[in-house]
Parts: structure tokens; C-alpha cells; sequence
């Protein structure tokens, strides 16, 4: 089994812009892409994304979030020809980010550009949101199988105030994933979860954090995961999680376009092979970073471990 990990992607566009679009918090995002992370981001480098993955297509690409950078229509335009793209060498799984429901009227532009991406049955229904829940509550945890794989896509976007990131996974979820861990636990399965903020403490500040952090660190705790990919804070990031049924690794993608010259924070995906059983996985990690001068991604020897 073989999986592609990227994240954060930030399409921005401006095309069509309205007036009453300045009058929420896009404004700032707009002033935050001038101003900084526009500078850092070459969305020209996803055609050679592509390409690269192209070369050995995997069993199965994640997508951790923040395909968008406003939530706005040109940008899921974006969005969706480089999913279509990709789908062509292996399946594609998308989890939102709070940049694809940067505002609340985002959600609809997200339900029909990534909707086919969130291995849901038929049409997102409509439904109001309640304050402090994930986007899509009603619709996550979902779950879906590629051979010994066992996927959980998790929800923690939803749209915040201005100058917040948070996110947050709800009780709803929480209950739902314990359940699902657990049946996966039983049938011998390597168990992921996909999500966007990160699940562990100290990586981000407090405005940009999981609010219910410690609710899903108990549920993966007591019900146990093998592999938590996500992004959101724009560097790599390793760690090991330990829990009852042994212990889970736990990875960040950085920003999958951005120029930074920090190896951290430099642009890259990885490339995740899983062997073996239940009590005796073996994960190897590669890191396909931003080669120095640009233009292509260098394969880095990466890690591996045993779970």
C-alpha cells in the first residue's frame, strides 16, 4: 500500500471579486496574501507535482485541506482541474480546511468543487451550522477501506471569526470515529486519519489550534490509530503518539507550493508505503521537497518505523 500525502495548496484568485466580498473577512485574507503568503506560494510548481506523482501512481492520495485560499469560485475552479488531474494516477480523498470554508457562504462553492472528494454517498445536503462545530458535522467521520487500509477523514473546519483559524472535530464526530477505530481495530486493519488542524498540542498558536484537542487525543487514545496525516501549519512535522493498543505516528505536510528557504517550511509532499499486519506494520516515509534552485522536488531519504 502506497499513499501520497500533500496539503495546503492556498489557490488564490480574485477574478469576479465583488464589492460586498471586501465587507467580510476575505479582506484580510486578501491583505494576508499581499502582504506574506502570496510571496511564498508557486502554484506553477503543481503541473511538476503531478508529473512526479505520475511517475509511480499510488493506491491512494490525500489531500489534508486548504486547497482555497478565500473559499471563493475561480479558486475550487483551480482546485478542481488539479484533482482531476491527479485522480488520473491514483484515488483521491479530500478533507476540508478552513481556508475552503473561509466564510459561511463558502460552503456551498466547497460542496460542489470537493464534495465527489469526500468519499461521501449522492449530494451534500443543506444544513445550518452551529456555532464552534466542523463544517460538515452531520456528513464526518467518514470511512472507506483500500485493501488493508482503513481511511477516517475527519472534519475540523468551520467558518470562524476574523483573525481566528481554529478548528474543531465536535461530539458528533468524536463518538463516531471511536466507534469506527474500534470496528477497524477488530477486523486487523491499518487505521489513518485524515484531518486539517493539527491533533497534538504546541505546533501552532492558541488562535490557530483544535479547539477540542484533548477530546480527540482521548479517543485515539482508548481506541488507537496507526498513522494521523494533516496540515495547516506549513512545516513538517513528526512525531510518535502513544496509546492502549501501541502507538500511532503522527505527520504534517508542509505547504505543498511554498518557496520558504527553512527545509521546515520549504514546499514537498510525501510518498508513505505501509507493509506487513496487524501488531507488526512497517511504515517508510519519503520526503519529496522543493529542490534549492526550484522548478522540481528532490526525493529525500525520509524515515521509517515499525507499529
Amino acid at each position: 500500500m502506497e499513499i501520497v500525502h500533500l496539503s495546503d495548496i492556498h489557490l488564490f484568485s480574485l477574478e469576479g471579486l465583488s464589492l460586498s466580498e471586501l465587507f467580510t473577512k476575505r479582506l484580510l485574507g486578501i491583505l494576508n496574501w499581499y502582504r506574506k503568503r502570496g510571496r511564498l506560494m508557486d502554484h506553477a510548481l503543481l503541473a511538476r507535482v503531478a508529473e512526479r506523482i505520475a511517475l509511480k501512481a499510488p493506491d491512494q492520495i490525500c489531500v489534508t485541506g486548504d486547497l482555497t485560499h478565500l473559499g471563493r469560485v475561480p479558486e475550487f475552479r483551480m482546485a478542481e482541474r488539479f484533482l482531476e488531474g491527479l485522480s488520473g494516477y491514483g484515488e483521491v480523498t479530500v478533507v476540508p480546511g478552513n481556508h475552503d470554508f473561509y466564510i459561511e457562504k463558502s460552503r456551498l462553492n466547497m460542496e460542489r468543487a470537493l464534495g465527489g472528494r469526500f468519499n461521501l454517498p449522492g449530494r451534500l445536503p443543506d444544513f445550518r451550522l452551529a456555532a464552534k462545530e466542523p463544517a460538515l458535522a452531520g456528513l464526518f467521520p467518514v470511512y472507506f477501506r483500500r485493501g488493508r487500509a482503513a481511511f477516517f477523514s475527519v472534519c475540523t473546519a468551520f467558518a470562524c471569526a476574523p483573525h481566528l483559524a481554529v478548528g474543531a472535530v465536535g461530539a458528533g464526530q468524536l463518538k463516531g470515529l471511536r466507534n469506527m477505530l474500534q470496528d477497524a481495530r477488530q477486523q486487523g486493519l491499518f487505521r489513518i486519519v485524515l484531518m486539517h488542524h493539527p491533533p497534538v498540542a504546541g505546533l501552532t498558536r492558541p488562535r490557530r489550534q483544535l479547539v477540542d484537542q484533548a477530546d480527540f487525543l482521548d479517543a485515539v487514545i482508548q481506541e488507537g490509530c496507526e498513522l494521523i496525516l494533516f496540515g495547516h501549519i506549513h512545516y513538517r512535522h513528526s512525531s510518535t503518539l502513544e496509546h492502549r493498543w501501541g502507538r500511532a505516528l503522527v505527520l504534517s505536510a508542509p505547504a505543498l507550493c511554498s518557496t520558504a528557504r527553512q527545509h521546515r517550511r520549504r514546499g514537498g509532499y510525501y510518498r508513505i508505503s505501509i507493509s506487513g499486519k496487524a501488531g507488526k506494520w512497517h511504515v517508510a516515509v519519503e520526503d519529496h521537497i522543493l529542490s534549492r534552485h526550484g522548478g522540481d522536488f528532490d526525493r529525500q531519504r525520509g524515515f521509517s518505523l515499525e507499529l
